[in-house]
């Protein structure tokens, strides 16, 4: 017997030995139970957060609040219940993709048990996806927490770099890169658009990222 959400049979077997068959939408399966009341009715504060590799609908806003930035759904190519992945406008290397909880935090010990779990599972989900995506045999996974060590955006985040091998004369030197990739020759956060990439091209790669994890 097969049910829709709302308990209806939409097919249903005969008696004895049968098969039946049913076309699913598993996108509209997958919208039906995310516009369920019963977790948005939950109080979390009072009972926290059930979620376990839970995806959410990445456009369902147009814009995502990032520290003082503002990040456009359209480069976003992940969303679980309390985290997304995005594209970053100046990449140290290609593949280099952002992730942060979507509840405004600026350092990590702000995040929430849960929000703090949710966080680093997508980091490991989205790291071993980019491996795969672009041939590398290793990961760098990297947090600046804090002015004293590098952060600029003042939003909790990790860093994910695919590398390979001769990427850097020295392997370390990507600490370097990363410290400096944002920022002015004095030190100063980076603030000309010029700098960076443009709308169009963070979209593209956010559209083909996104198809690597339906």
């Amino acid at each position: 017997m097969v049910v829709d959400p709302w308990g209806s049979v939409v097919a249903q077997c005969h008696e004895g030995t049968d098969i039946c068959v049913a076309e699913i939408d598993l996108e509209f399966l997958q919208k039906v139970r995310m516009e369920m009341p019963v977790q948005l009715h939950r109080r979390h504060d009072l009972y926290g957060h059930i979620h376990v590799k839970s995806k959410g609908i990445i456009d369902d806003r147009d814009t995502y609040t990032f520290g003082q930035h503002t990040v456009k759904s359209s480069c976003v190519f992940y969303k679980s219940a309390l985290t997304i992945g995005f594209v970053n406008r100046k990449p140290v290397l290609p593949g280099h993709v952002l992730v942060s909880p979507i509840r405004m935090a600026e350092r990590m010990s702000d995040l929430t048990p849960a929000e703090t779990s949710d966080l680093f599972q997508v980091v490991q989900t989205i790291s071993e996806v980019l491996e795969k995506e672009h041939h590398s045999t290793s990961a760098t996974i990297a947090i600046q927490d804090g002015p004293d060590a590098g952060q600029t955006v003042k939003h909790a985040h990790v860093h994910i770099l695919p590398r390979k091998p001769g990427d850097f004369a020295k392997n370390d030197d990507v600490y370097e890169k990363l410290e400096k990739h944002d920022k002015t020759p004095d030190g100063a956060e980076l603030t000309d658009p010029s700098k960076w990439r443009t709308d169009e091209d963070m979209a593209k790669e956010a559209a083909k990222l996104r198809t690597l994890f339906l």
